[in-house]
């Protein structure tokens, strides 16, 4: 599937193993393509529930990007992170550590160099069989889901991550 359907059944999944109950309601999605990680889907997706009776006290996006944008749609509401809601993003692009966005990292180098591996072994033997491989993410906390009682704005990258 898609990285968007992987990282949807990750969450229900996470939610499951939790003992908790998986509740559609509560997953907002504006954007139908399944590559679209778009800070405007984040925005869009936030913008849809703050309007409803009950907020969520936490959001978990299933980008950085879209993490931004959900960011930005809620300082438009005058709202704190984390006091107000949580946030946590999926990717640790290079921004969040200045924002202080919690996240999933992706073993990125890992994945290219696995990548290439394959690459040059498929060239060498076309008749072996495709092969997946899933990596584990790894969970960065900083501020934005109640880490840290400081301000984004008083983090710098060098005082706030947390890796978990």
């Amino acid at each position: 599937p898609p990285p968007a359907i992987q990282r949807r059944q990750g969450y229900e999944k996470a939610l499951k193993e939790a003992g908790l109950k998986v509740e559609s309601s509560l997953v907002v999605g504006i954007d139908k393509r399944p590559h679209a990680f778009v800070e405007e889907a984040g925005y869009a997706s936030m913008k849809i529930l703050l309007k409803r009776k009950h907020r969520p006290t936490a959001v978990f996006a299933a980008s950085d990007a879209q993490a931004l944008g959900a960011m930005r749609a809620l300082q438009e509401e005058g709202l704190q992170i984390p006091e107000d809601m949580a946030l946590v993003g999926f990717d640790d692009i290079d921004v969040c550590s200045y924002v202080g966005l919690t996240t999933l990292r992706q073993p990125v180098y890992d994945m290219g160099r696995l990548a290439i591996e394959k690459f040059i072994t498929r060239r060498e033997h076309p008749e072996r069989p495709v092969s997946q491989t899933v990596f584990a993410p790894q969970l960065i906390v900083r501020a934005s889901c109640g880490k840290a009682s400081m301000t984004a704005s008083h983090l710098t990258p060098a005082n706030q991550d947390s890796v978990t």
